[in-house]
């Protein structure tokens, strides 16, 4: 109604990603995305706010090729331009309570590829457009 853009912010805490593109082994261009989010001490926006978490670092991997989702094609150039607006955002981590250990970080319910062979299925790119998508980032 009031015609500004609606933004959705998570409770990510802060953190870098860096990209850089590789070639598999099989000559294939791809995108290995690296986030490092270090420990800290939890924001009232987390389970125990005052109290520390344990940060992570952690790879991701996607296929700079194009693949063909529902009848729209997409290259993992433009999921990568999305994800970037996520942890902007704060959407790709959250602060999770752990029974009888430090709290820490864990991604969200947005996928991500561990290696590349994961981000190589037909529906991966979809998969990944479609959890960005319930986070109104499209």
């Amino acid at each position: 109604m009031c015609l500004q853009a609606f933004i959705v912010l998570g409770d990510q805490p802060e953190g870098q990603m860096t990209v850089k593109r590789l070639k598999d082994i099989q000559g294939k261009e791809c995108i290995f995305i690296t986030y490092n989010i270090p420990s800290g001490i939890q924001t009232e926006a987390h389970p125990n706010p005052g109290k520390p978490f344990t940060g992570l670092q952690a790879e991701s991997w996607l296929p700079n090729e194009q693949w063909v989702y529902s009848g729209v094609c997409l290259r993992g150039q433009k999921v990568l331009k999305l994800l970037k607006r996520a942890f902007e955002q704060k959407l790709i981590f959250t602060v999770a309570a752990t029974p009888g250990a430090p709290d820490r970080v864990v991604f969200t319910d947005i996928p991500h590829a561990r290696n590349f062979y994961e981000c190589s299925g037909d529906d991966f790119l979809g998969n990944v457009t479609e959890a960005l998508k319930d986070k109104f980032i499209e």
